[in-house]
């Protein structure tokens, strides 16, 4: 098989590797069906492509006495780098006109770490999934993906320079024995570490390694053609029905990869330029300019989605349309001539990119200095348009929440939930002075979902925490059931009605808060785009018209489908005689259509859909302790 040869055959790869990945970020559905839903697979295939490619340039150039280190180096930097840096250069300015502080203070701490190729790390530690919500707001979380490439790419220089130094006889089995570790990593890692399985290189070198592998076996040129087409076919077949079905949330990387990875080997080993689907000009074109797509198509959909144009089918097109675009743009008049040599000498290529490097250094380092800029959004007291930076208020408040009830003589309250109920301990903690003769204690759901599915409670206690949410359990006296209600939770009331009454508890089931239909492309409520829509100069005049419109506004956008829900909790705990109550009539008001949106301290109360900031818990948790109904719920005096 010859290497050093252009194959049409791997620009289609690359093809299909990046439409499967654009498809993933477009979000596109069918009848309710997310298509392509695992199209982040095509960064996978890249990883095989990548791995192939080094080994065939490397093997070329070692077997030839011509290899050199710091040349291939060069050659790899003018292939990713420019390009790369550029992006992230462009993206701290745009960060100012879209975003929020705390998102630009983010974006300016992935510029640096994804500079120096560490933003898998960085994303890692800072948002732990890769499909979250709001990673879909961070222009430049794909570069996790380039800085994982580039860790490879170091790593391997140096161990095929010393394998060939010290064990050039040995290694195709040192190739076997990383790939081994490697996979061995990911297969455990995707069941006890699935955040950092993904973002990290040890899980991901086995991919490189099996691309890297191809080079070194001699592949038998005879097979029989229809055989070899056959398997051609079936393999892209299998990637795209994988792509269909594999879930992001299903262990990857680690077993399920591998219906991805042996397709990518079979097709890279197999395909011949003159099959059919190899002979497409515009495929191989796509392949050519997919580093570039790839490269810019996040930063594209990221900042759409803030500036809310990425909603219908049609603005996904359209800024698709423009990323293929600008991306062509980029290859051609950027790219390209800082790859050729002859155009741009070693000596300015370096200089370039030490100029785009310190500029984002610089640019980043201003922003963090200067709090992303707090100080351009409107000024209005007590008022925070900074979503991310309450959510993460939020987030902190929860940790320091209460497991364990304290000794003493008080009546313990005990909240089993999500995140719903979470604002529930929330209201109750800010208020303790109010309500001095509870504890309060808040166990998420997904740490006591043990005892409301298994029969047995003794297989619970095979997990040493679950003894310990159990012993406040048991010591509770009231128990809070409240969730976002679903079916699964739904189903989980007679179990817990069951053991609460084994156990001589009371219980009562919360009903569905309020939510609205938040628009999740980008990280601005409703309310925080009609003050932005009607600021002027920093400053916000006729607040109380704006709120006011808001409240309105709120109202229609409610979610409809909480009263069916509601409706449906009620008559399973009529029949089970268990005690219910609504705090949605706290949030909302039919008589005159209108919801709560701020605190009479002008405190916003929502940070998305319906989760109460903090300041909005407080003052729910006040209008709770004053209803005479949840105090004889609750058998307050």
């Amino acid at each position: 098989m010859e290497h050093s040869k252009y194959r049409i055959e791997l620009d289609v790869l690359r093809a299909l590797a990046i439409i499967l990945v654009i498809c993933y970020h477009l979000e596109v559905q069918f009848f309710n069906f997310v298509v392509f839903r695992g199209g982040f697979l095509g960064v996978d295939i890249f990883f095989v492509i990548s791995g192939y490619l080094i080994s065939s340039i490397i093997k070329t150039e070692i077997s030839n006495n011509q290899f050199n280190f710091s040349n291939f180096i060069e050659r790899r930097l003018r292939r990713i780098i420019p390009v790369f840096l550029l992006a992230i250069l462009i993206s701290l300015p745009l960060g100012y006109f879209f975003i929020m502080p705390s998102e630009m203070m983010d974006l300016a701490k992935s510029a640096i770490s994804s500079s120096f190729l560490l933003s898998n790390y960085y994303f890692h530690f800072s948002l732990s999934a890769y499909a979250n919500l709001s990673s879909f707001l961070k222009p430049l979380i794909h570069t996790w993906s380039l800085s994982v490439e580039g860790q490879f790419y170091l790593t391997y220089c140096l161990i095929i320079l010393f394998i060939n130094k010290f064990f050039k006889k040995k290694l195709k089995i040192i190739f076997l024995i990383i790939f081994i570790i490697s996979f061995a990593i990911a297969i455990w890692a995707s069941y006890s570490h699935p955040g950092i399985n993904f973002y990290s290189s040890p899980s991901r070198f086995w991919e490189f390694i099996l691309g890297a592998l191809i080079p070194y076996f001699k592949i038998k040129s005879d097979i029989n053609d229809k055989i070899r087409q056959s398997i051609v076919y079936f393999s892209l077949l299998i990637i795209i029905i994988s792509s269909f079905y594999i879930d992001i949330e299903d262990k990857h990387p680690g077993l399920i990869t591998i219906f991805v990875i042996l397709p990518t080997m079979l097709l890279i080993i197999l395909s011949k330029s003159n099959y059919k689907i190899f002979e497409s000009k515009f495929l191989a074109f796509i392949g050519k300019i997919s580093f570039s797509i790839y490269i810019w198509h996040y930063l594209f959909f990221s900042f759409a989605r803030h500036i809310n144009f990425f909603e219908s089918f049609l603005q996904k097109i359209l800024i698709l349309s423009i990323c293929i675009c600008f991306s062509i743009f980029s290859y051609f008049f950027y790219e390209k001539k800082l790859r050729d040599k002859k155009i741009i000498s070693t000596k300015n290529f370096y200089k370039i990119l030490s100029i785009n490097f310190i500029l984002i250094i610089i640019g980043a380092s201003v922003i963090i200095f200067n709090n992303g800029f707090n100080k351009r959004l409107p000024e209005i007291k007590n008022y925070n348009f900074d979503n991310i930076k309450l959510r993460n208020e939020w987030l902190d408040y929860e940790k320091l929440s209460e497991r364990e009830f304290q000794e003493n003589n008080k009546i313990n309250v005990l909240i089993i939930g999500n995140s719903h109920g979470q604002d529930l301990y929330n209201s109750f903690s800010q208020n303790l002075k109010e309500i001095s003769r509870y504890n309060f204690a808040i166990i998420d759901i997904s740490n006591f979902r043990c005892f409301l599915e298994n029969k047995k409670i003794e297989d619970c206690f095979k997990n040493t925490k679950n003894k310990v949410f159990f012993s406040t359990f048991l010591k509770s006296n009231i128990i809070i059931f409240h969730n976002r209600w679903t079916k699964e939770y739904i189903h989980m009331i007679k179990n817990l009605d069951t053991l609460s009454k084994k156990n001589n508890k009371k219980l009562v089931v919360a009903l569905n808060r309020q939510q609205f239909n938040y628009n999740i492309s980008n990280s601005l409520t409703t309310l925080d785009k009609n003050l932005f829509e009607n600021s002027l100069n920093k400053s916000v005049k006729n607040l109380d018209h704006i709120f006011d419109k808001s409240e309105i506004d709120y109202y229609k956008i409610r979610d409809l489908k909480i009263d069916s829900t509601n409706n449906e909790l009620k008559k399973l705990t009529k029949q089970h005689n268990i005690l219910t109550f609504d705090f949605s009539k706290f949030q909302c008001f039919n008589q005159n259509n209108r919801c709560k949106v701020i605190t009479p301290d002008n405190e916003k109360i929502y940070w998305d859909y319906g989760h109460f900031t903090l300041k909005g818990a407080k003052y729910f948790g006040k209008l709770f302790m004053n209803d005479k109904d949840f105090l004889t719920i609750l058998s307050f005096k």
